[in-house]
């Protein structure tokens, strides 16, 4: 009768050599995935913000102009293709008050790689990473043309603004690009 035998050392070695590259493997599998889901959640954290900082362009869009007392407000101040000059009576006092959220400037900074909104001195980056060359303002007037908004006659028919905005989640990525507009409700 034979006796049953142990693993061998040999045995033994291989054994542990597979279970290692087996551990190996799972753990380059891991980290590949986990890089992936950081990439992809910079990516959404982005294009999040862009969307944010888009939005609260079109509502000071919308509210441009609003003059509850008729005192004859311009709404939009300034306008170019980088930027936008924009007033509300708010409070309904008859005044724009030039250090409140009555009067609001929407700019690119940094080469247009961040979005700007200031509030009197208060100077806040909406978003950052912008393509840059990505980011511009549009202006249309009642006719559905686009208007050039040098002056104030000019800016006095703008009835429509869009803008075109993108970002890329990473080097070597495609484009997230959004584009929105609003109307002064005023006008």
């Amino acid at each position: 009768m034979r006796h049953p035998r142990g693993m061998t050392l040999l045995e033994l070695l291989i054994g542990m050599v597979l279970g290692l590259g087996v551990l190996a493997a799972m753990s380059a599998l891991l980290g590949a995935s986990l890089q992936s889901w950081r990439r992809a959640d910079a990516g959404a954290e982005a294009r999040e913000a862009l969307a944010d900082a888009l939005d609260q362009l079109d509502r000071d869009v919308r509210l441009a102009g609003y003059d509850p007392t008729g005192s004859g407000l311009a709404g939009i101040v300034d306008a170019s293709a980088q930027s936008l000059e924009v007033e509300a009576d708010l409070d309904g006092n008859g005044m724009v008050d030039a250090d409140s959220e009555e009067h609001v400037t929407y700019r690119c900074a940094r080469d247009c790689e961040t979005l700007e909104r200031v509030v009197g001195r208060q100077v806040m980056p909406l978003v950052s990473g912008l393509e840059p060359g990505m980011f511009r303002l549009r202006y249309f007037d009642e006719r559905d043309r686009e208007v050039a908004a040098a002056d104030a006659a000019t800016r006095a028919t703008i009835r429509r603004v869009t803008v075109r905005a993108a970002t890329r989640d990473a080097p070597g990525l495609p484009l997230r690009e959004l584009t929105t507009g609003a109307r002064p409700l005023n006008r």
